[in-house]
């Protein structure tokens, strides 16, 4: 099963996100579940860093990628309109019927602890 942790600052920014595991829907280079997550995770990194400039933490490593923002400069509605469309989409999967053993999304939880 794939984790995914979102950390929220007092104002309820989403300022870091974590996932690890892996999501055993289906064979290495065929599970459609581990696709849609780590392209929706790595389309967050890109828009984070490249559409909007920010300066991120960012660490892999097989079956964990953790991120951090170190600074919104000014752009938090933008980073927000991201952060929470990724996060929407990651709960969205896990409350399909079919995907519900493969994916859980944690707010707040364990993400300090993760990250």
């Amino acid at each position: 099963m794939i984790k995914v942790y979102f950390d929220r600052d007092a104002e309820g920014r989403i300022v870091a996100f974590a996932a690890e595991g892996h999501a055993l829907y289906a064979r290495a280079g065929q599970d459609i579940v581990c696709s849609a997550i780590s392209a929706l995770l790595q389309n967050a990194v890109v828009g984070l860093k490249e559409q909007l400039g920010l300066e991120i933490s960012l660490k892999k490593t097989r079956g964990c990628l953790k991120v951090s923002i170190r600074g919104f400069d000014g752009k938090e509605k933008e980073a927000g309109a991201i952060l929470e469309t990724t996060a929407l989409s990651l709960r969205a999967m896990a409350g399909e019927e079919r995907y519900k053993d493969y994916i859980r999304v944690y707010e707040n939880e364990r993400a300090r602890e993760i990250l």
